[in-house]
């Protein structure tokens, strides 16, 4: 606290507890004068009225939890769904093409006649084109002397479209009980191509074959053009 001389006006700077609630009696180094120094007193604010006081704040409420994220909609699945189909589309076509031109053996696609019987909801599989060669054949079997079996097989190969296609090797396939298959021989096309609506005859004998094959496949090798 600071005291001023009441006599010259000179002022000391003291400890505000070095006067006490009663006073104390003090002199001025500069005037020699001397006086009851009273300790500082703080006016307190005057009291508001009543019922002036702000009323406390009620506490703010939590703010609500951010919406959980929509489940995306349906509708921007539908492009994958698009692009699946048309992979489909686009790998049956193509397979169906190569069945119809003859170049692979639909007998030896795994699952080819589960494939085009099955109903894909939304996606329609293209149907296989007509088979480009058509094949017919005739099976004898007979006994030589000497007790061997000869196989013989006859028949014709046509060209049903309206373009040149190759002619691919023939397949005869021996099977015995419970279609087992016991042998097999290829013949060669007795030509290399055929011209719209043209047919060849092909013939073909083998002996010496398993005595418990009972029935035959002939069939078309169009995977084996090319070879040889």
């Amino acid at each position: 606290m600071i005291l001023t001389c009441p006599s010259c006006g000179a002022r000391y700077n003291v400890r505000a507890d070095a006067i006490p609630a009663a006073g104390r009696k003090v002199r001025c180094k500069a005037c020699a004068h001397e006086w009851l120094a009273l300790p500082e007193v703080w006016e307190l604010p005057e009291a508001l009225p009543a019922g002036s006081a702000e009323p406390a704040r009620e506490p703010e409420p939590a703010p609500a939890p951010a919406p959980a994220a929509a489940p995306e909609a349906p509708a921007r699945r539908w492009p994958w769904l698009l692009v699946l189909a048309l992979l489909l589309l686009g790998g049956g076509g193509a397979l169906g093409w190569a069945v119809g031109e003859g170049r692979i053996d639909p007998a030896r696609i795994p699952g080819w006649q589960w494939l085009i019987s099955r109903e894909i909801p939304g996606v329609r599989l293209p149907a296989p084109p007509p088979t480009a060669l058509t094949l017919s054949a005739t099976v004898t079997n007979r006994q030589v002397p000497g007790g061997g079996n000869v196989w013989e097989v006859t028949g014709r190969v046509v060209n049903d479209t309206r373009t040149v296609r190759p002619v691919p090797p023939i397949e005869v396939i021996l099977y015995g009980r419970g279609n087992r298959e016991l042998y097999r021989w290829q013949v060669a096309p007795p030509r290399p191509t055929l011209g719209p609506g043209m047919a060849v005859r092909f013939d073909t004998a083998t002996v010496n074959t398993p005595d418990e094959a009972s029935h035959v496949r002939v069939t078309l090798r169009p995977a084996a053009l090319g070879r040889g």
